[in-house]
């Protein structure tokens, strides 16, 4: 951490200047050490809003993107007998017999 040369004055009650002496102290810190750690850990409930906002936005587009992937499958699955239909009507001839898919 660079050396801490910048002076910020807090203005409390004398309680509350008490009580956070003794909480750094019972940390094993400086109040200054202490009031570092506390900030550098804070989250504002409006980040944590913005997040969960965020979250369910994904969460509500996964579930879109699932329902069309399955609509997708279930077109093809109902494709394959239309289409081996149309391929029965196709003769076997030696030029198209190549072409049609073999199955896996």
């Amino acid at each position: 951490m660079a050396s801490a040369t910048e002076r910020i004055t807090i203005l409390m009650s004398p309680r509350d200047g008490k009580r956070l002496i003794s909480i750094a102290q019972n940390a094993g810190m400086s109040v200054s050490e202490y009031l570092r750690q506390a900030a550098s850990i804070y989250r504002s409930t409006q980040d944590e809003q913005i997040l969960y906002t965020l979250l369910e936005k994904m969460i509500h587009e996964t579930v879109r993107a699932e329902l069309a992937i399955d609509k997708s499958l279930k077109f093809v699955h109902e494709s394959n007998p239309r289409i081996a239909k149309m391929e029965s009507r196709t003769p076997v001839t030696r030029d198209n017999q190549n072409l049609r898919p073999t199955e896996c």
